[in-house]
């Protein structure tokens, strides 16, 4: 299980993140230092979520940054997930 997920789960459900910031914490994480265990660990619910937004930022060819005090280029988080953990899934 990825490190501290069970606390960004748990900002997450109490209204503290909004999904984009959960969606991009733990991609950023699984591309950093994640592992297949770690993927498939994740609820269902998540890995579809994840699924769903690399799919569309690489469907609109727009990038993706997140916003906030600095912005982050997340395309090569994206990217690393995509090659390492979806790329069966996407094909489908």
């Amino acid at each position: 299980m990825l490190a501290d997920l069970d606390l960004i789960l748990n900002a997450y459900d109490d209204g503290s993140f909004a999904e984009w910031q959960v969606l991009a914490w733990i991609i950023k994480k699984l591309a950093l230092s994640g592992n297949q265990e770690d993927y498939q660990d994740l609820p269902t619910w998540l890995k579809d979520a994840i699924a769903t937004k690399i799919e569309q930022v690489f469907r609109d060819g727009q990038g993706w940054m997140t916003i906030g005090s600095k912005g982050e280029d997340m395309m090569p988080y994206a990217t690393q997930v995509k090659d390492r953990f979806l790329q069966n899934e996407l094909e489908k």
